[in-house]
Formats: structure tokens, C-alpha cells, sequence
């Protein structure tokens, strides 16, 4: 895993273009950049899953060759995200009501696009699902209940997670 603001600290300039820190690794530049475009698997997934299109269009242009840790906050490739929907807690649970895992916390609360619903110029918002919330055999009012909108779109949760203000845990959230 990548401490995402390690990159920072030599830089003046915090991220306006999320991809900017993708450029290259801050451990070992001999490892190349830490994102690439994802591969038309790793898209087909997405799409058969369910994804909007912000996030197919984010993935196709740059995916994280590694987890990246954002004060508590996990974001890392696509193969991340499908562990989290199909053999993960909460997100197997979540992923059956339509929110689709985008990242984790420290804590195993699960970062979650809402297929279901539109936000913000028909952007799908983001809620963070708390793995205390909800048990296994949850069913849609009961993620739902288990759930807090934290942002109105993917672009947000980008732009928080460049700026380390997305919450690491359910109740860290407002």
C-alpha cells in the first residue's frame, strides 16, 4: 500500500487533476506509475456489474496499480473492488442492493456508488456502508438504514479523498 500524500509532501501543489499523483511511485520511480488504463476485463466487470459511467470513464483513462491509503481511506484497482462485492463484508451484502463498492476504510466500512439513485446533475452519490450496521443476511432496508450519503458523486469522493476529508469509519461520518 501507497501513502497517497507521501507523493504530497515534496510538492507544493496538492492535487487539482487526481491523476497527477498517478504519474509516478514516491516509494521507487523504477516501478513505473502507479496507475495504468484498466484492462478491458477489468472494464467488462464494470460493466456487467453495474458501474456508472463516471466510474468507467475514470478506470478506462487510470487505475491504481496499488491500494492507495488516504488518511484511513483504501482506494486501489478494480480487483480490489470486486473482492469487495463478491467475497467481502459489508460489501457482498451492500453490492446485493446496489451499492457498489469504490474503496474501504481502516476500520472495514465500505465506500459504496448507489446504482440506484441520482444525485448531483444525475451523478450517482456515495454512502458509506458500516460494517457494524448491517449483519450477512441483511436485506435492502437494512443496508439502506446501515448506509450515510458522504458524497454526491464519484468526482466528489475523488476530490475528498485527494483532500483527505472523507470520514475513515461510520461514525466518523456527519
Amino acid at each position: 500500500m501507497v501513502d497517497f500524500f507521501k507523493f504530497f509532501r515534496r510538492r507544493k501543489d496538492a492535487p487539482s487533476n487526481f491523476f497527477k499523483f498517478f504519474r509516478r511511485d514516491p516509494d521507487d520511480s523504477s516501478k513505473g506509475p502507479l496507475s495504468r488504463p484498466a484492462s478491458p476485463i477489468d472494464i467488462e466487470y464494470l460493466k456487467t456489474a453495474g458501474y456508472p459511467d463516471e466510474v468507467l470513464i475514470f478506470f478506462e483513462k487510470g487505475e491504481p496499480r496499488v491500494q492507495i491509503d488516504a488518511a484511513g481511506v483504501r482506494f486501489g484497482p478494480i480487483s480490489d473492488m470486486r473482492e469487495e462485492n463478491e467475497d467481502a463484508f459489508p460489501g457482498i451484502v451492500a453490492a446485493r442492493v446496489g451499492y457498489l463498492n469504490i474503496a474501504t476504510t481502516l476500520y472495514g466500512d465500505a465506500y459504496c456508488v448507489d446504482v440506484n439513485s441520482t444525485g448531483v446533475a444525475g451523478q450517482r452519490p456515495v454512502f458509506l456502508v458500516g460494517h457494524e450496521e448491517v449483519d450477512e443476511d441483511a436485506g435492502p432496508e437494512e443496508v439502506r438504514k446501515g448506509a450515510k450519503r458522504v458524497c454526491e458523486s464519484f468526482q466528489e469522493f475523488l476530490d475528498r479523498f485527494s483532500a483527505r476529508s472523507l470520514p475513515n469509519g461510520f461514525y466518523d461520518s456527519e
